[in-house]
């Protein structure tokens, strides 16, 4: 018989897995020296998640900023690039930072690994494109042009990125960034 699930004990490791992954990344995550480090076991890991591949899914998930939260209740193009301008803050240098470069290492995991990490990577594009598109369309662009602009802004703004975690040139890159987001929603 299963144990039964404890959703507290559940939200209470998966704040400790996003934690860990943010400190040790995910290319060479094991589930055992994952749990010695949470005070669990393996199998609890995958009683709570199912998988390896689970778990670093539902972490992504709660990590990301909240970007449908974010365009919500915007009201015009210029709120909207003032809220991707706050995305890219808190991305490259606030509270989404850590995050942030988990995702990454999973995009590139996927395309080396697409079995484990590409069906994750691939939901994480469309939760960001999903709701920039949306609002674009509610400012009267047409489906296909919103998708359009919401692709070119959120893998624009990734690359850029990873561009800051390697060279480290935030001046450069942040001109870049507001640039594009400048460009992209007019």
């Amino acid at each position: 018989m299963s144990r039964p699930f404890d959703d507290h004990k559940r939200d209470e490791l998966l704040r400790e897995v996003v934690a860990y992954l943010e400190r040790e990344g995910v290319a060479n995550l094991s589930l055992r020296p994952l749990a010695a480090e949470l005070d669990t076991s393996a199998r609890m890991l995958l009683h709570y998640f199912g998988s390896k591949e689970a778990l670093v899914a539902r972490a992504l998930a709660v990590a990301r900023p909240d970007i449908d939260g974010l365009v919500r209740n915007i009201d015009s193009l210029a709120d909207l690039r003032d809220a991707a301008r706050a995305v890219w803050r808190s991305i490259t240098r606030g509270a989404q930072r850590s995050s942030l470069h988990v995702l990454n290492e999973v995009m590139g995991l996927a395309v080396a690994q697409p079995d484990e990490f590409g069906a994750t990577a691939a939901e994480s594009v469309h939760d960001w494109l999903g709701p920039v598109r949306d609002a674009l369309v509610n400012f009267g662009r047409t489906s296909t042009e919103a998708t359009t602009k919401a692709t070119i802004l959120v893998s624009g703004l990734r690359g850029l990125s990873m561009d800051l975690a390697v060279t480290r040139e935030r001046a450069r890159v942040d001109r870049a960034a507001y640039a594009l987001i400048d460009v992209v929603l007019v």
